[in-house]
């Protein structure tokens, strides 16, 4: 038995008249009639209220069939108890409240072609996550220096990683934790192997001897600060190389000659003492100056740091998250040891309490990719903003609709689609231009260099 009431108002009596004859008249264009309930305003009124009540007396025989064109069925909506604001539904326009820490997995993707207001959404959400969760951490790395302004805004430490660079962090840096007996020079040698293998590169590779050289070296610069009590300041790669280089084996001071463009050289951006509050819960890397001859250590150094992060903040409190964000995705993943911890990362990073999120331009980049796919098939949360090619393949991937795909090819900035666990929602998301918030996380041109 179904009950369909309408309340609906006006100034004056004649344009409540002209009102009623209106809707009367568009309902008779199709088939349905409506009925003024006349001395029974106030019933009718609390009925269509939304109230759960029903006052008026009066139901009719309908069949499934005819039900399903009053309740729109095929509108889903995600309203997380503890969750965020993401936007509103395009459909039913209702509030769009998720949370990704309650999916099978939180990590995320957001895809969209340039301009269509997908940094605009990840801020939003590094917001609105920073608020909620004071516990919680957030790394950022910035291929293109968008984030500086809101990381400042909120207190954090935005890291510029350059051979130009004043700010600086010791990659040899530890932080004491009583409740695991991994001393510093074993946390770190698989590390310094790595980055020694790396310099290396295609022209040859380490000895077998290498690892019980480095090992003994990192033993002798750590000492100090495992006598201090993990007071004293944590040896630097200058120490490192030093330890090498006076030693009488001829290995070892090879080793230290690999390492003596990065310590004493111009590329001795990662030789120097941590001079920026590496503790505080928002930190974001430029990496945006970033050369070729630097990037194979800066971005071990980088990648060590987040990994170390994830791991020793699960063992401080269980309950906080490290929140770990990739600009430009598609940077990171032409180089393959970046690839390679990404692709290790979103696998394992659930397991600590963390959440990975991937942000790039294009779905091709996702496509032509084989860890970048594994990266998108292993995402519960995707947010898709417009794309103007490519539409086949998200057709294939998520079993979007010809609605949703025309949906994704028209749409204007900040509107797209959400796919959270099993629910894939239209929605849109404009923050006000009139806002202090606006102005910190756009990126177009004018209005940024106007807030710089």
């Amino acid at each position: 038995m179904v009950l369909l009431s309408v309340a609906f108002f006006a100034d004056t009596p004649d344009e409540l008249r002209q009102e009623t004859d209106a809707l009367q008249s568009a309902a008779a264009n199709f088939n349905c009639r409506f009925t003024e309930m006349r001395f029974q305003q106030e019933n009718c009124f609390n009925t269509a209220m939304p109230y759960g009540l029903r006052r008026v007396e009066s139901s009719h025989m309908m069949l499934t069939r005819s039900v399903t064109a009053l309740v729109p069925f095929v509108a889903q909506e995600v309203q997380s108890p503890q969750g965020i604001f993401y936007g509103r539904n395009a459909i039913t326009g209702n509030l769009i409240v998720g949370d990704r820490t309650k999916l099978i997995n939180g990590n995320a993707m957001v895809i969209a072609t340039s301009g269509s207001g997908k940094s605009m959404s990840v801020k939003m959400e590094i917001i609105m996550e920073f608020l909620r969760w004071p516990n919680a951490r957030f790394i950022l790395v910035d291929p293109e220096n968008e984030y500086e302004l809101l990381v400042k805004a909120l207190g954090g430490e935005a890291i510029k990683v350059s051979v130009d660079s004043r700010t600086h962090f010791n990659p040899l840096d530890y932080h004491y934790d009583p409740k695991t007996d991994v001393p510093p020079d074993v946390a770190k040698i698989e590390f310094v192997l790595s980055m020694l293998d790396k310099l290396i590169g295609e022209n040859g590779h380490l000895l077998p001897e290498d690892r019980s050289l480095i090992a003994a070296s990192l033993k002798n610069i750590y000492k100090p600060l495992i006598a201090s009590g993990y007071t004293a300041p944590c040896p630097t790669l200058g120490d490192l190389y030093r330890d090498l280089n006076k030693s009488n084996l001829r290995r070892a001071k090879q080793l230290a000659l690999m390492l003596d463009v990065f310590t004493n050289g111009s590329l001795q951006a990662f030789s120097h003492t941590t001079n920026v509050d590496m503790n505080n819960r928002l930190i974001c890397f430029n990496i945006q100056s970033l050369g070729d001859q630097l990037r194979p250590i800066a971005m071990m150094s980088l990648l060590e740091f987040i990994n170390m992060q994830v791991m020793t903040n699960r063992r401080k409190d269980a309950t906080a998250a490290t929140w770990i964000y990739f600009d430009e995705i598609h940077v990171l993943l032409k180089d393959p040891m970046s690839s390679n911890f990404l692709y290790s990362s979103w696998k394992r990073f659930r397991k600590y309490n963390a959440y990975a999120t991937g942000i790039s331009q294009d779905i091709q980049d996702y496509l032509d990719n084989p860890v970048a796919y594994a990266l998108l098939s292993n995402s519960e949360f995707v947010i898709m903003l417009r794309q103007s090619k490519s539409l086949e393949a998200l057709e294939r991937l998520y079993g979007l609709s010809k609605p949703q795909l025309e949906f994704l090819r028209n749409a204007s900035e900040g509107r797209g689609i959400i796919k959270m666990g099993n629910s894939m929602i239209p929605f849109s998301n404009l923050e006000p231009k009139d806002t202090a918030v606006y102005k910190l996380i756009t990126t177009k041109p004018g209005e940024a260099t106007a807030e710089k």
